[in-house]
């Protein structure tokens, strides 16, 4: 027989053992004691959370618990760039903003200016005579189907020979140093002609004979002693 407090008791406290706070002095009498279990409710009110049980296998986070949310902003701020024939340095990044950077070409080493193309000059047998420099043409040369047997060629030109027959291209009578005309032969014959048209023809005074079945070839006007040369 065991006591509470100086008053004898008999019987077993039953149940888990765990008091509800409702044991009064009767029960004491009775010699019985028989307590309940606090209940879930109860026991999530006291702790603040659903402690590990059969249903909460997951522990101390009811499934009803979520987090939620992200970071504003970077701890550290970091850079973004790149290195090479491009140079590119962000400023600070952390997340807050966006950020731009000016990027840099790495130097080609050319020097800004007006560059000139050289014209060199051959002889019959294919030797280099003379050499100078003219300014590049701008643009696009205009393309020209030709299918008659002759044509007048302006500066800048591109003609391509199509006629069955021998076609004729006459050079520009009064060009300008720099001008080119280019004459491409698609006719498969051997006899097509460039006309000097009063200007020389690589220093000679005489026309430019095709006799390339395949033959494409570009002028250029240098001067009135050099006239047209062959780029």
């Amino acid at each position: 027989m065991g006591y509470i407090g100086n008053a004898p008791y008999s019987g077993l406290v039953t149940g888990d053992n765990v008091l509800d706070g409702s044991v009064n002095t009767a029960d004491i009498t009775n010699g019985a004691i028989t307590a309940a279990k606090l209940s879930t409710t109860a026991i999530t009110d006291k702790l603040g959370y659903t402690p590990y049980n059969a249903t909460n296998p997951s522990g101390y986070i009811t499934s009803s618990a979520s987090i939620t949310g992200s970071a504003a902003t970077l701890t550290t701020g970091r850079t973004i760039g790149m290195t090479g024939d491009v140079t590119w340095t962000s400023a600070a990044f952390n997340g807050s903003e966006n950020v731009t950077g000016t990027a840099t070409l790495a130097n080609s080493g050319v020097s800004p200016g007006t560059y000139t193309l050289s014209t060199v000059t051959v002889d019959s047998k294919g030797r280099i005579t003379s050499a100078s420099s003219g300014v590049i043409p701008s643009g696009t040369p205009s393309l020209n189907i030709v299918s008659g047997t002759t044509q007048s060629a302006v500066p800048n030109s591109h003609y391509v020979l199509t006629n069955v027959s021998s076609t004729t291209v006459s050079l520009p009578a009064s060009p300008s140093a720099g001008d080119l005309v280019w004459v491409t032969v698609e006719n498969g014959r051997t006899d097509n002609v460039i006309a000097r048209n009063g200007q020389n023809i690589e220093s000679i005074a005489d026309d430019l004979l095709l006799d390339d079945t395949q033959a494409s070839l570009q002028l250029r006007y240098v001067n009135a002693t050099i006239g047209w040369v062959l780029v």
